[in-house]
């Protein structure tokens, strides 16, 4: 009697080993994913949630990435999506002289702490201040500014208020 093995077919075999490539390759990417999902969620919440206003710019000035808290600090263009915002745009920012605060972070890369005592935004004039870092590459270039804005308008009322009062009695 005569074993029936059937021969062996290398393409046969090939077919099976892409397959099974292909199967761990898409596992993988499904994996990798879902981790960039979670880290993209994570980073949103964690932005959100800061009790300041977070943003980045680049060299150009055009804005890479803002909180929600920095959407209430300043007037933003309402009909300009965010990749179409320059800073160096925005008549506030101007006005302040934020801008030009900015350039010089970036020019002497060193992080700097700033106030500003009148920040317009819908008519009233915000107390802003801004803690701006470069963005330094690994390269050591610089490719932008990152910044956190705290707004001072209601400690700085205080301020006044109990100096005011101080210098009555």
């Amino acid at each position: 009697m005569e074993d029936s093995i059937a021969p062996h077919n290398p393409a046969k075999a090939e077919d099976l080993c892409e397959v099974s490539a292909m199967d761990k390759l898409r596992q993988r990417c499904i994996a990798a994913e879902a981790a960039l999902r979670a880290l993209q969620y994570r980073n949103e919440v964690m932005g959100d949630s800061a009790p300041f206003g977070i943003f980045a710019i680049d060299q150009e000035g055009r804005l890479q990435a803002m909180n929600r808290k920095m959407r209430d600090l300043v007037p933003w263009p309402e009909t300009l999506s965010l990749a179409e915002i320059n800073v160096y745009e925005l008549q506030a920012f101007v006005e302040a002289g934020i801008c030009d605060d900015l350039r010089n972070c970036m020019q002497t890369k060193l992080a700097m702490i700033r106030d500003y005592t009148c920040v317009a935004n819908k008519g009233e004039c915000n107390q802003l201040r801004f803690h701006f870092g470069p963005v330094v590459e690994p390269t050591g270039t610089i490719s932008g500014v990152m910044a956190f804005v705290e707004n001072h308008t209601h400690l700085r009322q205080a301020q006044i208020a109990a100096q005011e009062s101080e210098e009555r009695y």
